[in-house]
C-alpha cells in the first residue's frame, strides 16, 4: 500500500491517518526481533520487548528434530515455568476435525511443527496475536493459526487454531516471550520473528 493511500484509511480514532503518523512510526508495524537457528536449540527468546505497541505478533516457522509426526511449539511469558498458562485448540487434518482443552499447563501450546519421521523440507507455521501485552487491568490472552505438512497430497496437511490465556494471579505486562519445542529440539533454518503492533 502506498503512503498516498494509507493516508487515506480511518485509524480506531475515526480521524484519517496523516502523512505525520506514516513518519512517526505510528501505524503498521516493527520488527522487535528475528532469529534464524544457526544449531538446534530448544527455546527462543525475545527479551526486554519494547513496552510502545499495542499487540504482539509472532511468527514462526520450522520443523523439530524428535522422532514423531508433530512436535508441540509451546509459548511462555515473563519467563514464567509454572503451571499459569490455558489454551484450547480446533484442528482439522484433512477432513476430520477435533478440539481439545488444557489448564494449568506449564506453557502455552501455539502450534506444531512436523518432526524428523516427516517428509524432508516440509515445515510447520504458527501466526500468533498476543494484545494489549503493556497492560496491567486484564490477564493476557492470545490466538494462533498454525499449519503444518505431515504429507504431500490429499489428508498431508493439518490445520489448527489455537486459544490461550496466561493466569497469572496479578496480571502483568508481556516483557519477554520464548518459543519452545515441547520434546528436543527446533532445526537449523527455524525461524522466530516478533513484531510490534501500533
Amino acid at each position: 500500500m502506498s503512503q498516498s493511500s494509507a493516508r487515506d484509511l480511518l485509524t480506531t480514532t475515526h480521524r484519517r491517518v496523516q502523512a505525520a503518523d506514516i513518519d512517526a512510526g505510528v501505524v503498521g508495524m516493527s520488527r522487535i526481533g528475528r532469529t534464524v537457528l544457526a544449531a538446534p536449540a530448544a527455546s527462543i527468546t525475545f527479551s526486554a520487548i519494547p513496552q510502545t505497541y499495542s499487540t504482539l505478533m509472532l511468527v514462526v516457522v520450522g520443523r523439530g528434530d524428535s522422532a514423531v509426526a508433530s512436535v508441540t511449539l509451546g509459548m511462555r511469558l515473563n519467563g514464567d515455568v509454572g503451571n499459569n498458562y490455558e489454551d484450547q485448540q480446533v484442528y482439522g487434518n484433512g477432513i476430520a476435525a477435533a478440539a481439545v482443552e488444557r489448564v494449568a499447563a506449564a506453557f502455552n501450546q501455539i502450534g506444531y511443527v512436523p518432526g524428523s519421521t516427516m517428509p524432508a523440507n516440509l515445515p510447520g507455521q504458527a501466526v500468533v496475536l498476543l494484545g494489549d501485552y503493556t497492560g496491567t487491568a486484564f490477564k493476557k490472552v492470545w490466538t494462533s493459526e498454525n499449519h503444518h505438512r505431515l504429507a504431500a497430497g490429499a489428508g498431508g496437511g493439518y490445520t489448527a487454531v489455537f486459544s490461550g490465556a496466561y493466569t497469572l494471579a496479578t496480571p502483568a505486562a508481556v516483557t519477554s516471550l520464548t518459543v519452545l519445542s515441547a520434546t528436543g529440539n527446533l532445526i537449523i533454518g527455524s525461524t522466530a520473528t516478533l513484531y510490534g503492533v501500533y
